[in-house]
């Protein structure tokens, strides 16, 4: 801390003032987020702190989560924000949309944060000509993204890799899934354990 100089004996108190200055000003060290919350339970706005059990960097927000990581970077992965299917064919048709199973996800957003929605699916052609929409949509099945593959024959098999960008919006829980619907005949999802269909969100920053 420039302009700050100290010195202090072994054991010696730090005056109240100079002791502030360095609990706002340096990055502290706890052993968890419980040990953090124990000695910060109301940390100043901007306060940085590291929790060695993870190795994770914390900036404290001054609001509701209280602590996040740093607020101008990407935060990746979304808990809950994931999940692969390895297994169990699904066939989409023509009288949906059809909800796929297994590519549903719930989050807690943050106020403030951006996300990404991507979704990656494998699969073949049924009886014929066919063009499948492979919708990225939210809770209610309001649509966020569209994604098209045609064919002509049976047996083609294909891949798919939709994505979105979702802007920040209020706090609070949102579901996003996968659909499908085919304008005529039908296809089958093909999942398995080396190609799985997967739907991720990330946080991709402000």
């Amino acid at each position: 801390m420039p302009g700050t100089p100290a010195d202090v004996a072994n054991n010696d108190q730090l005056a109240v003032a100079w002791g502030n200055q360095v609990r706002d000003q340096t990055v502290q060290r706890f052993s968890s987020t419980g040990a953090r919350d124990a000695a910060l339970p109301s940390p100043p706005r901007g306060t940085f702190c590291v929790t060695t059990d993870t190795d994770t960097l914390w900036q404290a927000c001054g609001s509701p989560p209280l602590w996040t990581p740093p607020w101008n970077v990407a935060w990746g992965r979304v808990p809950a924000g994931s999940a692969n299917q390895t297994g169990g064919n699904f066939v989409i048709g023509t009288a949906g949309p059809y909800d796929v199973p297994g590519m549903t996800v719930t989050i807690t957003a943050v106020a403030g944060r951006r996300y990404r929605l991507s979704v990656a699916v494998n699969g073949q052609s049924g009886g014929g000509a066919t063009q499948l929409y492979l919708i990225l949509s939210d809770g209610s099945n309001a649509q966020l993204q569209i994604g098209t593959w045609s064919t002509w024959a049976a047996g083609q098999v294909f891949s798919m890799n939709p994505w979105v960008e979702i802007p920040p919006s209020a706090a609070g829980s949102r579901t996003y899934k996968v659909r499908g619907n085919c304008t005529a005949n039908s296809v089958t999802l093909t999942p398995g354990a080396t190609q799985p269909n997967t739907i991720m969100v990330e946080d991709i920053g402000t």
